[in-house]
């Protein structure tokens, strides 16, 4: 980590390299410290629009961790919006419309829910659900949040911060589990 964070790698990142040192501290959820030219290098890039939307997505999950989980600051408060919009862009629910359909109609009848909602951190969640007056969070996971059978660090860091930021209880629903479910008793 040092040598990701070490000055001379700072100043002479570009934009996508900025937003993979910070997804890497994310996702090893590592307590160190980060030096205020890391947060300078990436408001100075984003002022010359250096990011891509992917980049910005990962920037702000960064910012989630920071603020959220290490109890840091993260991006000055200005430019919180500007990163948080990068989520939404780079966000795959669009290939889970499918897999999410076919869950929603095999639900209990009768179960409020709304999909594809944006939750207060900004992290969509593919399904809220309304059981027994507690909101449930589901993450409907396609084959591109996996790598075989092991989830992705993008999944990985997404639920735990559904949790730890949004503070809503979570359930995964991976798509070889939702596959393997052989009639609609079972999928309720």
């Amino acid at each position: 980590l040092a040598l990701l964070l070490a000055e001379e790698t700072i100043q002479n990142a570009a934009g996508g390299q900025l937003a993979s040192i910070a997804w890497v501290l994310a996702l090893a959820n590592v307590d160190c410290a980060i030096p205020s030219s890391f947060v300078s290098a990436i408001t100075r890039i984003r002022l010359q629009k250096g990011f891509r939307d992917n980049d910005l997505g990962r920037i702000y999950m960064w910012h989630l961790w920071m603020v959220h989980e290490m109890k840091k600051p993260g991006l000055p408060p200005q430019h919180v919006n500007d990163f948080m919009t990068g989520i939404a862009q780079s966000d795959n629910s669009g290939e889970n419309a499918g897999l999410l359909n076919d869950i929603v109609m095999n639900m209990t009848p009768g179960l409020q829910y709304m999909t594809e909602v944006k939750s207060n951190s900004g992290i969509i969640v593919d399904l809220l659900v309304k059981v027994n007056g507690r909101t449930l969070a589901v993450f409907v996971e396609n084959p591109g949040h996996f790598c075989g059978r092991r989830p992705c660090g993008s999944l990985l860091l997404k639920r735990r911060q559904i949790q730890s930021v949004d503070n809503l209880e979570l359930l995964s629903i991976p798509y070889y589990d939702w596959i393997n479910l052989q009639n609609i008793q079972a999928k309720r």
